[in-house]
């Protein structure tokens, strides 16, 4: 899939300074205990050089897929009415309500049964609600879109059946590391 390097600039972006923050709250709660070894000022420092490694995983790496998806999920932005839909969904995820999102996000996919985003937010939203089951059919069914014209993610929703197959339905973020991007 072909992603413009703008998207490669965003995400490492943000995620390289979510990844400098979290070294710096990190950083004021050890100053206590691990002063001798480390200071706390570079804490920051630390955590955004170590982030780098993982960070080439998703440009480059494993983690590809869980990228590739983050692109798709920005584009779908861009069209009006999924941005305004998928906003709603996000409210409703702030105010502590999945099962209100998780209909939203039917509806969006009844509205528009060949969005692959939209599948695989509705995907996400059954395994937060432990429908193991409905999130299985609805990652198949993103899997099958054409839309999915790399192999590399195509891989990665294969992978999120598995998983859910296999361990069950996850209550947290199925991207580990991109929820300051997907959500």
């Amino acid at each position: 899939m072909k992603i413009p390097i703008s998207h490669y600039l965003r995400f490492w972006i943000i995620n390289s300074a979510m990844a400098f923050g979290t070294g710096f709250v990190m950083g004021m709660m050890f100053d206590r205990f691990l002063f001798f070894l480390l200071p706390p000022i570079t804490f920051p420092f630390v955590f955004a050089l170590i982030y780098q490694f993982f960070v080439l995983s998703y440009f480059f790496g494993g983690r590809r897929g869980a990228f590739e998806y983050s692109y798709l999920e920005r584009s779908a932005e861009r069209d009006p009415a999924l941005r305004a839909d998928f906003k709603e969904v996000k409210n409703e995820y702030k105010l502590g309500d999945p099962k209100t999102a998780n209909l939203k996000l039917n509806e969006i996919t009844e509205k528009a049964p060949n969005h692959f985003v939209a599948r695989f937010k509705y995907a996400i939203s059954c395994e937060k609600l432990g429908q193991t089951q409905e999130a299985i059919v609805s990652y198949e069914a993103a899997a099958d879109l054409s839309e999915v014209d790399s192999k590399i993610l195509h891989e990665y929703v294969l992978t999120q059946i598995d998983r859910v197959r296999r361990k069950g339905p996850s209550t947290k973020t199925t991207a580990p590391g991109l929820q300051y991007v997907i959500y």
